[in-house]
């Protein structure tokens, strides 16, 4: 009797360490090495009008899901650590790649989607790079509604590229 009590002593002490849940290592990271991970990886965010309107192909084909092209958004909905860093991040929300055409009815969601990234953007300064597709004679007339809500913030343009096809 003696010599299986010692034999499921023996048992439970070698099992129970590997049964218990491990941390993952990503998680053991600290917070200063996770930003420059996430800082590397947002050089820039893809918002781009859908459906495309403009007579032209996109200037970007998707050939991933919309949100793979979102890096500062798919970083915010991992876990709640990597939600809370990114949050108070507002770098990762300021570099954005706009892909609009000159429509003046444009999709809710892409308004909110860009709106989403000036807020959490914050006071950083912005890098804009701007394509868009004009096919209109009358140039200007009415700037598309994605571009007045960009020249609300011109005194948060650190650079913008601007590129406009006719």
């Amino acid at each position: 009797m003696l010599d299986s009590e010692n034999t499921r002593e023996t048992f439970q002490i070698s099992v129970e360490p590997q049964i218990q849940p491990r941390t993952p290592h990503i998680d053991r990271l600290a917070n200063e090495l996770l930003y420059l991970i996430f800082d590397f990886t947002c050089e820039q965010n893809l918002l781009q009008e859908y459906p495309w309107r403009s007579n032209d192909k996109s200037p970007t084909q998707l050939s991933l899901s919309v949100i793979s092209y979102l890096p500062a958004l798919v970083i915010s909905a991992v876990c709640r650590q990597w939600r809370s860093l990114g949050l108070v991040l507002p770098g990762l929300w300021a570099r954005l790649k706009l892909e609009i055409t000159e429509e003046l009815t444009v999709s809710g969601s892409f308004m909110a989607t860009l709106q989403l990234f000036l807020d959490r953007s914050a006071k950083a300064p912005l890098v804009l790079d701007v394509y868009i597709s004009w096919t209109t004679d009358d140039l200007f007339v009415d700037n598309p509604p994605a571009l007045n809500l960009l020249l609300q913030h011109t005194s948060r343009w650190r650079s913008i590229s601007p590129l406009v096809t006719l």
